[in-house]
């Protein structure tokens, strides 16, 4: 817990560890959530990505920034972003570059 009582949650993904936090992003306009995932591995860590969102349609906006199914809006920091087609859906894949043992990435999400 933070010291405004928020949890971060810790997973594993084989030998990378995983530290997610989130908080509320506040805003007249729109609703949104701020998740910080910080990865670690003891390791050199290749080809590992982030499945930022699933959707039928996601648009490029600019600025590393997407709209998911015309609802979603997702701003990506700390890696650049890419669309794939997969199963007759779009994904947006992050890939994540270790440096040092340590990968960071900010994705912002509003509604």
């Amino acid at each position: 817990l933070d010291a405004l009582q928020r949890p971060a949650f810790r997973y594993t993904l084989g030998e990378v560890t995983v530290e997610d936090f989130s908080v509320a992003l506040p805003s007249a306009a729109d609703t949104g959530l701020r998740r910080t995932l910080t990865l670690r591995a003891a390791k050199p860590v290749t080809g590992l990505h982030f499945r930022a969102a699933v959707g039928t349609k996601i648009e490029a906006k600019g600025g590393n920034t997407f709209l998911v199914d015309d609802k979603v809006r997702v701003k990506l920091t700390g890696a650049e972003a890419h669309i794939r087609e997969s199963g007759g859906k779009q994904e947006l894949l992050v890939p994540l570059e270790f440096k040092n043992g340590e990968a960071k990435l900010v994705e912002e999400l509003a509604w």
